[in-house]
């Protein structure tokens, strides 16, 4: 959290750009095509950075120890876009994918670490968590809500002042 903290000073608490969070959680296993990270320009706010954050470091941490960052094999692939909901509005939705790694095994009550995962994006942002842990690797899809607002700066925001998109997409995106 303390990297985080300190990109969120540097920006005065005006927001992270998710690709920006998602590499500085990644860096110290990049290296030989082991991860692949891509998607649109997305500022999260201060309090969506945080959550995700801490959800990015326990994935991390856990393809590190018992997954794909564990072996020379293994490959995370990390990716995001906007994708419109059958019953709402257009939400931000993220997959991070492992292969190649240590087959994830399940045991007993989940951990502080999965708890997490699982459960501060519907908490904290509203959102919606789906991690699976099959033969092939660990999958997690995040969904964030979004919600129109418009503001003076020209952005549309997540539910919760999540995220913020660019100018030339707010015109897409506010109501007709």
């Amino acid at each position: 959290m303390a990297s985080t903290h300190a990109l969120l000073s540097r920006n005065q608490w005006q927001g992270v750009r998710l690709a920006t969070l998602v590499g500085n959680e990644l860096a110290p296993y990049v290296g030989e095509g082991s991860t692949n990270v891509e998607g649109p320009e997305v500022l999260l706010s201060a309090e969506a950075t945080q959550a995700m954050a801490i959800v990015l470091h326990e994935l991390v941490t856990n393809a590190s120890k018992h997954g794909a960052l564990a072996t020379a094999q293994g490959r995370v692939s990390v990716q995001w876009d906007w994708e419109q909901a059958e019953d709402g509005p257009r939400r931000l939705v993220l997959h991070w994918r492992e292969t190649g790694g240590i087959q994830p095994v399940v045991q007993g009550q989940a951990g502080y670490g999965i708890r997490a995962i699982r459960e501060l994006i519907p908490y904290e942002l509203d959102g919606s968590v789906d991690l699976v842990f099959d033969a092939d690797g660990v999958r997690c899809r995040i969904a964030l809500p979004l919600q129109r607002e418009r503001s003076g700066i020209q952005t549309v925001q997540l539910f919760k002042a999540a995220i913020s998109l660019p100018a030339a997409e707010c015109a897409q995106a506010q109501p007709q």
